[in-house]
């Protein structure tokens, strides 16, 4: 397997570990949002520093994710930062790597988006909860 193929499937495997910290910070934010409801300050603060710690390794795996594009030539760098930044289509990827890459990669930001406007709400809501009556 040549260096390219190899670095195309360090990216594919840690696009997946990413993908499941997401799914875990989904969790934590549904999580988050009970306790919200309930104002169970107790557990919010261990909601909250479970979601921070799943949210530092979503940010190492981004890192490992950057360092693996700076070893590759600038071709293959090119086209797979395209692929992360959904700036080509599906019709443009090479291979079942390039899919899976693609794929992943789409499935996270659409999970990311979900989080984005729960945790809106959410915060939404604790901000209801700071107006006295």
């Amino acid at each position: 397997m040549d260096d390219a193929a190899e670095k195309k499937k360090q990216i594919l495997s840690t696009l997946k570990t990413k993908y499941r910290l997401m799914d875990n910070l989904m969790v934590f934010t549904k999580e988050m949002g009970k306790v919200v409801e309930i104002n169970d300050l107790e557990s919010l603060g261990a909601v909250l520093i479970m979601r921070r710690e799943t949210m530092e390794k979503i940010d190492y795996q981004n890192s490992e994710i950057s360092k693996v594009l700076s070893e590759m030539d600038q071709a293959d760098k090119d086209k797979i930062k395209r692929v992360l930044e959904s700036k080509c289509g599906p019709e443009e990827l090479e291979g079942p790597p390039e899919k899976d890459m693609y794929d992943t990669n789409k499935a996270t930001l659409a999970l990311l988006e979900k989080i984005v406007i729960l945790d809106e709400e959410i915060n939404t809501r604790i901000r209801q909860q700071a107006v006295p009556d």
